[in-house]
């Protein structure tokens, strides 16, 4: 009986050591990965954290850093992969709803961005991002904001503007003749 119990504290503090140095191992890869990042080596952060997805996927902070270094490298459905695992654990996480908005910009999906950028818009955030945010819903907003999805005798038609947005002050445009 005596054995039995110390071989199962063995397995116990063999599991318990091999737990701390995989936290430590994991310390020390996000680490590496954030240098990576402000030294504006993205590519290289993506390729240090990819092969590890499979065994972090679900940490908040490995699941950010590979969304901003996937999406840094232009591996934008990885990058909003990894930055919907965010929002699923911490929903209220701007950071990471800032970078899933400009990932759904540089994918197309204009509607999706300004959702993001307009829920980040209502957090708490320092004025120089809100104002961006803001530069960017005058410019990138559709001009159409709801459409009526009804069909009936109300007087609206079906797929008919109900509500549109304001006039904007300033337009750019380029055209190029060849």
């Amino acid at each position: 009986m005596q054995r039995r119990i110390g071989v199962f504290v063995r397995y116990v503090l063999v599991f318990s050591l091999a737990a701390c140095a995989f936290s430590a191992l994991a310390d020390a890869l996000t680490d590496r990965a954030k240098r990576l990042l402000e030294q504006k080596q993205p590519k290289q952060a993506y390729d240090l954290l990819l092969p590890q997805e499979g065994a972090r996927a679900g940490d908040p902070e490995f699941d950010y850093l590979l969304g901003v270094a996937a999406l840094d490298s232009g591996n934008l459905e990885r990058a909003v992969f990894a930055l919907e695992r965010v929002l699923a654990v911490q929903p209220n996480n701007h950071l990471a709803r800032a970078e899933i908005g400009r990932a759904y910009l540089e994918m197309g999906e204009r509607d999706a961005a300004r959702k993001e950028f307009e829920t980040v818009r209502r957090q708490p955030i320092p004025e120089e991002a809100k104002a961006t945010i803001d530069l960017y819903n005058a410019f990138n907003s559709n001009t159409v904001i709801v459409w009526n999805n009804t069909y009936g005798t109300t007087g609206a038609s079906w797929q008919v503007p109900t509500q549109i947005l304001a006039a904007r002050i300033v337009k750019f445009g380029f055209q190029f003749d060849f």
